[in-house]
């Protein structure tokens, strides 16, 4: 019985590894900040993002770091 249970696991297994390899990376984790955290500026009440590690939300984020823009820069 536990042959069978064996070979039912290998392909879940196995598909696992070939969606890594086909995404050209290995198991790696993504960093998480963690669920339910809201925005820290007063009276602001925007759920932050588990991939955001920022402390506020992109309105109240500190101003001194500039965003990266996407596509080529206009001139």
């Amino acid at each position: 019985m536990e042959d069978v249970l064996e070979e039912r696991k290998a392909p879940r297994e196995l598909d696992a590894l070939l969606r890594q390899l086909y995404l050209g990376r290995a198991a790696e984790r993504v960093a998480d900040y963690g669920r339910g955290r809201v925005c820290e500026h007063p009276g602001c009440v925007t759920r932050l993002s588990i991939y955001n590690p920022e402390p506020c939300c992109a309105l109240h984020e500190a101003k001194s770091r500039p965003h990266a823009r996407r596509g080529s820069a206009r001139r």
